[in-house]
């Protein structure tokens, strides 16, 4: 089995820019973009993020601020912190280089088993298993396990450790991966194209929709949120940034209050907590923005305000100076209508 799926990931792989290096600190950094995100998407941000911070000790030198601005629409800016941390820590226990050993790179911040296991397996070519999402699925399949959690996990780990023994480990890694990703599929797996088919016990049950097992998922939260897009007469807009702890850290935003019941009361109190006092508000549109456990149902609304100084971690910007931030995605929408205003601006100037 080994054998025939290594030598499908030589036939079928795609031709992705992680894959034209065995440098472990650019293995790293694709292995973290690719938690939660396509390759499809990663790809871009790989090749600018590679090309800014080319190696560990040149991340540990870099601005958080400009890392996170370098994450900006990837999600999930957890891992960008952490990735920013563990090249950090690299360079002061490591000398700048990635260590070739799966205990010594679970030490550094933001690399669990996973990660170790795909840098040791695919930079380093060590038979340490890489178990993710797909691993998990095509194990799983191959062997009706009818297990779950940390259970399925070390059984899949065994297996594969026990598999790398008949293919290189670089190569088999990449091939389960490459296999969960194109093959493989969580729902409609295209099972006549696969090149282990003959090895899947749940195929030849068919029952290859009930591996692996799914937990229930819990229901999101709802949070519905006013979102203040506040205006000063000199056309500077009121942003803060968020706690570097907890979700989004670090990220700026435009300020924004749980509201239940009146949205517009709760940004004129959030104003008025702030310092900053506004005229009435007018609506500025709905965004709904999910995450993993919860939902952000947000309203907007554009407020004419009176210049204020403002608290630590708030500052008053020009639109041109919001495009440096590092804005997550949930922003986009309120983004899109303060440059509408900024462009609207200058025209109705130049008419008068």
């Amino acid at each position: 089995m080994p054998r025939a799926l290594c030598a499908w990931y030589d036939r079928a792989k795609r031709d992705l820019p992680w894959r034209r290096t065995r440098d472990p600190y650019a293995v790293w950094v694709s292995e973290v973009m690719l938690q939660q995100t396509r390759a499809e998407t990663a790809a871009p941000y790989y090749l600018s993020f590679i090309g800014k911070w080319p190696s560990a000790r040149s991340l540990s030198g870099a601005a958080e601020e400009d890392v996170l601005k370098a994450w900006e629409g990837l999600g999930y800016y957890s891992r960008a912190r952490n990735l920013f941390k563990g090249a950090r820590s690299i360079v002061k226990r490591h000398g700048g280089w990635v260590p070739c050993d799966a205990a010594a790179l679970q030490k550094v911040p933001g690399i669990g088993l996973y990660t170790a296991g795909a840098i040791m397996s695919i930079a380093f070519d060590r038979p340490v298993p890489a178990v993710d999402a797909n691993a998990l699925r095509v194990f799983a399949r191959l062997l009706t396990l009818d297990t779950a959690g940390a259970k399925l996990h070390r059984t899949v780990a065994e297996h594969i450790r026990a598999a790398m023994d008949g293919c290189s480990p670089r190569r088999f890694s990449q091939a389960v991966m490459e296999l969960g990703a194109l093959v493989c599929l969580p729902r409609t797996p295209d099972c006549g194209n696969c090149p282990i088919s003959a090895h899947c016990a749940a195929l030849a049950a068919g029952r290859t929709q009930d591996f692996p097992q799914r937990a229930a998922k819990p229901e999101r939260r709802v949070v519905r949120l006013a979102v203040a897009i506040a205006t000063e007469p000199g056309g500077r807009v009121l942003v803060r940034r968020r706690s570097p702890h907890g979700l989004l850290g670090g990220l700026w935003e435009f300020p924004a209050w749980e509201a239940e019941e009146d949205p517009e009361a709760a940004v004129l109190k959030g104003l008025y907590g702030a310092g900053v006092p506004g005229g009435a508000p007018r609506a500025a549109g709905v965004a709904r923005h999910g995450f993993t456990h919860l939902v952000w149902e947000m309203q907007g609304y554009f407020v004419q305000a009176q210049m204020a100084p403002v608290r630590r971690g708030w500052a008053w910007k020009t639109p041109e100076e919001l495009e440096p931030l590092a804005w997550p995605s949930a922003m986009r929408p309120w983004r899109e209508r303060v440059r509408a205003l900024a462009d609207k601006a200058p025209a109705e100037k130049h008419a008068k």
